[in-house]
């Protein structure tokens, strides 16, 4: 198994919050700095950006150590040369593996080929609607799975008894600072938001003006009602953020690929 890749998954999964660079004017490395300097290891930029493959090399170049995952990703297929056609720079998988991604997130799924492509050293969180769908790119190795526009109920229900809690979920999708409890207490392993939603009040004004203390204050906020809501529920604590990598991951009581490797 690839040691460096199961490092990432660790960083990202003690991490939880996951800011996502959405298609606005604030800039992707202004914004990578503010992450860095709040003490996040992983974002996730997104392919509504017309400059997404520019921006990621340049989040790169400036913050190495970083982990930048690709979001609005659409796979090979069909459909990804119709939106060409319309869209000429929008990118593959495999360009955005070589501009220097570490992982892929979409809300449409993955087919199974891509997943054992590149799930040996990349990150691949695809979209499912159904527990079929999950069940099919876990198998084929997607290192979560991501639930869009659900309620904090319905994610209770698709990680309820009968399924014994095994999906490791990404939730996103109008995730307030109110709601963060509510979708951490029905076991969303990950949950992550957009500048828009974190900067919900003041977010055009930013982007005429960026504020680099109000940003990272309204960013620190949201990662500390994720963390004080993990504490409640038992989802974490210090002793599990302070462990090192197989003691982490022998702790997850949801799927995760590295389950044979890890200390028990």
């Amino acid at each position: 198994m690839n040691q460096n890749l199961k490092h990432k998954y660790v960083e990202i999964h003690k991490q939880g919050w996951m800011p996502i660079f959405v298609n606005d004017r604030l800039d992707a490395v202004e914004l990578a700095g503010i992450c860095v300097a709040a003490g996040f290891k992983a974002v996730e930029i997104t392919c509504r950006r017309s400059r997404v493959i520019e921006e990621i090399k340049s989040v790169k170049m400036n913050y190495p150590e970083l982990l930048v995952l690709v979001g609005s990703v659409v796979d090979d297929g069909v459909l990804l040369p119709f939106l060409k056609s319309r869209q000429k720079d929008f990118p593959s998988i495999e360009q955005l593996a070589a501009a220097g991604a570490d992982g892929f997130v979409a809300l449409l799924p993955f087919s199974e080929a891509t997943l054992r492509k590149y799930s040996r050293d990349y990150l691949l969180i695809p979209g499912v609607e159904t527990y079929s769908e999950a069940v099919t790119a876990l198998n084929a190795g997607a290192h979560f799975v991501k639930f869009c526009y659900k309620s904090p109920e319905r994610i209770a229900q698709l990680n309820s008894a009968p399924v014994h809690g095994l999906f490791p979920i990404f939730y996103t999708g109008g995730v307030s600072i109110e709601s963060i409890g509510a979708y951490v207490q029905a076991g969303a392993a990950l949950l992550g938001g957009g500048w828009d939603l974190m900067l919900k009040g003041i977010y055009e004004q930013l982007q005429n003006e960026s504020d680099i203390v109000v940003m990272q204050q309204r960013l620190q906020s949201f990662k500390q009602e994720l963390d004080r809501a993990r504490f409640e529920h038992g989802a974490h604590s210090e002793r599990l953020l302070s462990s090192d990598t197989d003691e982490y991951l022998a702790a997850l009581t949801q799927y995760h690929p590295f389950y044979k490797e890890s200390v028990v």
